[in-house]
């Protein structure tokens, strides 16, 4: 499974838990449905600015979308911040200690 497919795997899935149509999301990405359906279906790419769009409509963060969860004590690290702003670089200091672990 390539990228592609993971991601409107992702996608897929977190429309029907939350109760969302597709049609929503090509209404929100100004877009027509099929297009929408062929990213569903790992056909078509996102650009930058339809991932972030669409992770906004979801509630989701980018990481998110590629694949990357956060752990139970990550969850509890981002809790402690104060504004999205620390949040944020929380965020970036999990990412690189990721990194540096692979």
């Amino acid at each position: 499974m390539d990228l592609r497919e993971k991601i409107a795997k992702r996608i897929k899935l977190e429309l029907v838990r939350q109760n969302k149509r597709a049609a929503d999301l090509a209404k929100l990405l100004n877009v027509s449905r099929s297009n929408v359906y062929h990213v569903l279906q790992g056909r078509q790419s996102l650009s930058v600015e339809q991932a972030l769009k669409i992770c906004e409509f979801l509630g989701k963060d980018c990481n998110w979308l590629l694949g990357y969860e956060e752990s139970e004590t990550e969850r509890r690290i981002l809790n402690l911040a104060q504004n999205e702003r620390e949040k944020m670089l929380i965020k970036t200091l999990l990412s690189a200690v990721r990194e540096i672990q692979e």
